[in-house]
């Protein structure tokens, strides 16, 4: 996942939107939510609105950084999944991946330490030792 363009629009801007979602899905990494997708993932206490770009937790907003929301919102998007620090970093950064582990670790600690209960015993987002991240199945 990367970046997330938001358009709201109407009537003639209609086929506009059309030409950009055709572009769009020609591109690697790019995804483009209309207002009347407004795309929720929903967990168990946690929640990511795509549209408005926010986390929240029981009715509280979360605020992430742009590189920790699109890391949650790629791990969240097929939970169970095992993704590696490669596939991370390459669909996070855009580029080839020159062994930033330290870099990955970093921000989902952050991430960790704003969505979950218990940081040292998470709940949503899972080692998987040497290899990389996997958002729990709920």
């Amino acid at each position: 996942m990367g970046k997330i363009i938001v358009f709201a629009v109407s009537g003639d801007e209609e086929q506009i939107l059309f030409r950009m979602q055709k572009y769009l899905q020609s591109k690697e990494n790019c995804m483009l939510i209309s207002e009347s997708e407004n795309k929720k993932l929903s967990f168990p206490d946690l929640e990511i609105d795509l549209y408005l770009r926010e986390i929240r937790q029981q009715k509280r907003v979360i605020k992430l950084t742009d590189l920790e929301f699109r890391i949650l919102l790629y791990l969240a998007e097929q939970p169970g999944r095992v993704f590696t620090y490669r596939q991370i970093y390459e669909a996070i950064w855009g580029e080839e991946y020159t062994y930033e582990k330290g870099n990955i670790m970093s921000h989902i600690r952050h991430i960790r330490e704003k969505i979950e209960p218990d940081s040292k015993k998470p709940r949503y987002i899972e080692n998987i030792r040497g290899v990389g991240y996997c958002f729990k199945k709920q």
